[in-house]
């Protein structure tokens, strides 16, 4: 049944929350490196801050081939106000190429479980970043009852059809910005209202 439920939150959030910063964001990442940059920095990070953020770095050198070659103090500069700017563009310097699977993202430095997976569903494989929007969501509107987004991970890994997860970080992290806040949710608007176990 949780399995056919996904397919009903994707038809029903698809045509939804378009306005979010999440889908004026896409608009802008017209490239595997845009992407990737933009997940990496996205941490802990608003994702208007994080869009100005990719846009100044990417106006200035247009590959992560000459980023590479930026001084750090200046390459924390253009990032700014990221959060932890300092140490992701530490990191960021350190990356020469973009693996496009699981197992060899997360041998990169600061790139973590949530970081890998976001990146490689907006590269349509099938996976889910389970990021506080997604874990949020779904622990409200009673599709998992997990303490942390770690657990939410595993328990989607087996839950969410292969064809749907590359849609799911997406669609919800758009619902979380523009309806299912984490305060004073606007749940009268809301096209889950019908699937969610906190009813108005």
């Amino acid at each position: 049944m949780k399995k056919d439920v996904f397919q009903e939150i994707v038809k029903r959030l698809e045509k939804a929350n378009k306005d979010a910063p999440v889908y004026k964001a896409q608009d802008y990442l017209d490239s595997k490196e845009k992407k990737f940059v933009f997940v990496f920095l996205s941490s802990r990070t608003k994702d208007e801050v994080t869009l100005e953020a990719t846009r100044r770095l990417f106006q200035k050198y247009h590959s992560l081939e000459e980023i590479r070659k930026v001084p750090e103090e200046e390459l924390a500069e253009l990032i700014k106000p990221v959060a932890f700017y300092k140490q992701k563009a530490k990191n960021l310097k350190k990356i020469h190429h973009i693996p496009e699977n699981l197992e060899e993202l997360l041998k990169l430095p600061g790139v973590g479980i949530k970081i890998a997976k976001v990146y490689l569903a907006s590269l349509g494989q099938p996976y889910v970043g389970v990021d506080t929007h997604v874990h949020r969501i779904l622990n409200r509107i009673g599709i998992v009852n997990t303490r942390t987004p770690e657990e939410t991970d595993k328990i989607l890994e087996e839950m969410i059809p292969p064809s749907l997860k590359p849609k799911i970080n997406l669609l919800l992290v758009a619902h979380g910005q523009k309806t299912c806040l984490p305060r004073n949710p606007k749940c009268e608007q809301c096209p889950l209202q019908e699937i969610c176990k906190k009813k108005i």
